[in-house]
């Protein structure tokens, strides 16, 4: 079945945030208010049961994860920065932590460690998730040009490090299509689900970056030219 490229490709260029679109989508997000409109429309007529309540230590795990965009001036340990990429590396089986439709590597995490210690110090790098191992890219970019490429307001604290989800989406056009935009997105998001659990179990702090600028940022990672699609990112720190 031939694949409808231009239909897989709107799925991402009509969500993609450049210079030109950035501040449309800041102040639409700022702008908006939420309206009480009472019961929710999925709301039924059947009665509630109420279910036991859960209290074990996974589900304190969970409640501990939450959104912390203040970050202090201490540098994040290697040790921290290791094991935050380990959330999307390999298990002691050759499996992968983060699940795969399809088997295939769409995922791969990229680090702009900007304020760490140890061999990613300042760098730009690439994360092996098979091997959990690093490969530089380059020089971390400028202070100014992090805020701009992420949409960091001007006030806001800066994270010692920023996990970008870069994407590879060539197989998965080729199998499902348009579809594997989705299945795309659900991998991302388990991705993230395990950097902000593993910064939930280690006390770390950080939050999902919603705004960045597409084309930019794979630029900074040097596969703009390849075809990757930019994910998502999280801001990681102390």
């Amino acid at each position: 079945m031939p694949i409808d490229v231009d239909a897989t490709a709107a799925c991402w260029e009509h969500t993609a945030l450049s210079e030109a679109t950035a501040s449309d989508f800041t102040s639409r997000a700022l702008a908006f208010s939420p309206a009480d409109d009472g019961v929710h429309p999925f709301v039924g007529a059947a009665p509630v049961v109420p279910l036991r309540p859960v209290h074990d230590r996974f589900q304190r795990l969970l409640a501990r994860r939450r959104s912390d965009r203040e970050f202090g001036r201490r540098r994040l340990s290697a040790r921290s920065v290791e094991r935050l990429l380990a959330a999307t590396g390999p298990a002691a089986d050759g499996r992968r932590v983060v699940p795969e439709a399809g088997g295939f590597d769409v995922v791969h995490a990229y680090a702009f460690a900007r304020h760490v210690d140890g061999p990613c110090a300042g760098r730009t790098v690439r994360y092996d998730h098979r091997r959990h191992a690093i490969a530089d890219v380059g020089t971390v970019p400028a202070d100014a040009t992090l805020r701009r490429l992420f949409l960091f307001d001007e006030a806001a604290d800066l994270p010692q490090l920023v996990v970008v989800f870069a994407l590879d989406m060539r197989s998965l056009d080729a199998k499902y299509g348009p579809r594997g935009v989705r299945f795309a997105l659900q991998q991302v998001g388990h991705a993230a689900q395990n950097v902000g659990l593993r910064m939930a179990h280690d006390r770390r702090r950080g939050y999902v970056l919603g705004g960045g600028l597409d084309v930019e940022i794979l630029a900074e990672l040097g596969i703009a030219h390849v075809g990757a699609r930019y994910g998502g990112a999280i801001a990681c720190g102390r």
